[in-house]
């Protein structure tokens, strides 16, 4: 008997075989940058590239079939033509472009247009192209100031108020531009207009005609008319020929006319019409009339004597200067001398004066100053001339500027040794709401003002200047605060009374002054003074200022006091410039710390 598998372990086998079979190859991964066979761009873009011959431009194509993207010869950077697509490849197809020409050159400054970097720069063509770059994008700003225009995190001024130039075709005027700083902005550009831009102005170009002139060609009366911004171009008119007449200029004034009558003499004869050139020339009426050959102005000259001669405008070797610019004196193609801009002092930080460029220092080495809030430094530029540079603004509202730097107050808070003073001058024992007015023994400089008259009130502060027409009993929680008192320190500014009968005997408000000079503390004291409303809530303090350091301090008898229903703001502030400093905008009690102020 022979020994044989069981028949369920066959069965199982087989099934596994044909599962094998049936699953296939497995699918090719998406996204491991190789085009496998299955793959195509519409399964997987990651890997494939897109069907060139589809009549869809579609990236990395430059082109597909008549779909160029919008490109054009021009826009590409070369010169008119047709611009084509390989179909096989889908690349664009240049051989039926112009070739380009340069727009600049590549030793042409690079300039500003408010921030926007203009500079030339080469095409993939191989042409010199004016290229624009916003500096803005990158949180910069395009300055000049150095000479060198780039895009910078900081800028000087460029140039003088309301001073022009020429870039390319544009004119240009010298403003205050977002960055605050003196630099050039394009206001026109010449060419619209149909003009030159030339010595910051734009003017016409050569061969312009006088507006309203007439003249013939051949038949047809031409007008000189506007071509925009007053220049002149000639405009064809009234063609004589359709009449059966002739054009005539014998008058002056082209016109048509059955016969003709000549205006000159001898055919080839030369005279001048201000500045051109006229030559006796017979006309298709057969008589001869003078007509137009040559603009001697065009080439910077005048017409002397039927031909074009030098008006020489300088000497050689001569230079002067316009506005901020260095012209030297220049010999023409003809042997004319005229001027010719050199060098635009503005771009390099500089002025120009007797004909050559030099610094106009705003400033001397070492000096500092205020600008509003920012404090500048004086600094040499890339031209070794000093001007102005500007740091970080002052961080209002505890800072200021003052003598080319930040200032304010650091504040220290200690343990004092409180001293009640019974000497000086007594201002009151039975007052409420008053203020009072004393002069200092010493000068106190406060938030950097100098101040010799001090006003005390009864209601916890005392402000320095000119009377505050106040005895503001109303504080507030938040420094600076509008209104009166301005100039103010506040001790404890509540509604307080004064009163030996309404809180103790010895409530009592006093100033005095300590030691002798230059060391001398002036001490204003508030002595057991009580709330309006709650007159067995009592307390005392005293207001120090320091004669020379300016240093001013805030101390409290924590051993004389009572009650915790107090509100009183504690600080102090110059509310016209937005200055202040708050320690607390609502104390109920005793301040547990007292507290020290030295300017800085």
């Amino acid at each position: 008997m022979h020994a044989s598998f069981p028949r369920t372990v066959l069965v199982a086998a087989l099934f596994l075989v044909l599962s094998a079979c049936a699953g296939g190859r497995p699918k090719p991964p998406c996204g491991d940058g190789i085009c496998e066979t299955g793959e195509t761009w519409e399964m997987c873009q990651a890997d494939c590239p897109p069907p060139c011959g589809d009549g869809v431009r579609q990236a990395p194509e430059e082109c597909d079939g008549t779909d160029l993207g919008g490109a054009t010869c021009l826009s590409i950077g070369l010169g008119p033509g047709a611009l084509e697509c390989v179909t096989s490849s889908c690349y664009l197809n240049t051989a039926g472009c112009g070739p380009c020409t340069d727009d600049c050159a590549s030793d042409d400054p690079a300039w500003c247009d408010q921030d926007t970097l203009v500079a030339c720069r080469q095409n993939p063509y191989t042409c010199w192209k004016w290229a624009r770059t916003d500096c803005a994008a990158d949180g910069q700003l395009c300055d000049e100031g150095t000479g060198l225009a780039v895009c910078s995190d900081t800028c000087t001024d460029a140039c003088l108020a309301d001073a022009t130039r020429c870039a390319d075709t544009n004119l240009q005027t010298c403003v205050t531009g977002a960055n605050g700083c003196l630099t050039f902005s394009t206001t026109e550009d010449c060419a619209t207009t149909g003009r030159l831009c030339e010595g910051g102005a734009c003017v016409c170009p050569p061969g312009a005609c006088a507006l309203g002139a007439t003249r013939c060609s051949g038949s047809v009366i031409q007008t000189c008319t506007d071509s925009g911004a007053g220049c002149g171009a000639w405009t064809d008119g009234q063609d004589c020929a359709a009449s059966a007449r002739l054009c005539d200029e014998g008058t002056g004034t082209a016109t048509c006319v059955l016969d003709c009558t000549s205006t000159c003499v001898g055919e080839g004869t030369t005279a001048c019409s201000g500045d051109v050139v006229q030559t006796c020339t017979l006309q298709p009426s057969g008589c001869l009339a003078p007509a137009d050959t040559e603009d001697c102005a065009a080439t910077g000259r005048a017409c002397n004597g039927g031909i074009c001669a030098c008006v020489d405008q300088c000497a050689d070797g001569q230079a002067q200067c316009t506005v901020n610019t260095v012209q030297t004196c220049t010999v023409d193609g003809y042997g004319c001398r005229h001027w010719q801009d050199a060098t635009d002092c503005a771009a390099q930080g500089q002025v120009c004066t007797g004909g050559v460029c030099g610094c106009d220092n705003q400033c001397a080495d070492g000096q500092t100053q205020c600008s509003g809030t920012t404090p500048q430094t004086c600094v040499s530029n890339a031209s070794s001339c000093w001007v102005w540079s500007s740091g970080a603004a002052c961080a209002t509202p505890l800072q200021y500027c003052g003598a080319g730097a930040c200032r304010g107050y650091t504040r220290t808070d200690f343990t004092g040794s409180y001293s009640v003073i019974t000497g000086g001058t007594s201002l009151t024992s039975s007052t409420d709401d008053y203020t009072y007015s004393i002069t200092l023994p010493f000068s106190f400089s406060y938030w950097g003002q100098a101040y010799t008259a001090a006003h005390i009130s009864t209601n916890g502060w005392v402000s320095f200047g000119s009377a505050p027409g106040t005895t503001n009993y109303s504080n507030t929680s938040s420094l600076p605060s509008s209104g009166a008192p301005n100039q103010a320190i506040y001790g404890y500014w509540d509604d307080l009374i004064v009163d030996s009968t309404t809180c103790t005997g010895s409530s009592n408000l006093r100033w005095e002054t300590q030691g002798t000079a230059p060391n001398r503390v002036v001490v204003i004291q508030w002595r057991e003074f009580c709330h309006i409303s709650y007159s067995n809530y009592r307390g005392s303090f005293q207001i120090r200022l320091y004669e020379t350091t300016n240093v001013f301090e805030l101390l409290y008898n924590r051993s004389n006091w009572s009650g915790s229903s107090f509100s009183a703001t504690i600080g102090h502030e110059d509310d016209t410039r937005g200055l202040a400093m708050l320690i607390n905008g609502s104390a109920t009690g005793v301040p547990s710390q007292d507290y020290r102020f030295t300017p800085y």
